[in-house]
């Protein structure tokens, strides 16, 4: 049978192996493969977005456009302001007209 100062002695023992264990359970890695690939998607992402990467370095030509069919354009987008469309009734939504 053990005596009281044995069992303090094991419970200590027993309680500083634990907590030994739990500090070195910090040190562990425990993400190695995650931090290697971080942010590896947004990049990826990003990158399929850009039509064309060096579009920046490139004298741009500009798009051509009929003098007739730019003036109306112009027009239109003018008078959008002068006459905006009307307002629906939000309380007639999905009404036949």
């Amino acid at each position: 049978m053990m005596t009281r100062n044995k069992k303090i002695k094991a419970n200590l023992s027993q309680s500083l192996l634990y907590l030994c264990f739990i500090i070195l359970s910090g040190c562990s890695i425990t993400t190695a493969k995650w931090d290697d690939q971080f942010g590896t998607s947004t990049r990826q992402n990003m990158y399929q977005q850009i039509i064309d990467p060096l579009a920046g370095n490139k004298q741009s030509t500009g798009y051509a456009l009929d003098g007739r069919v730019a003036k109306e354009v112009i027009t239109r987008y003018q008078n959008s302001y002068k006459d905006p469309a009307p307002e629906s009734n939000n309380f007639t939504i999905g009404v036949g007209k």
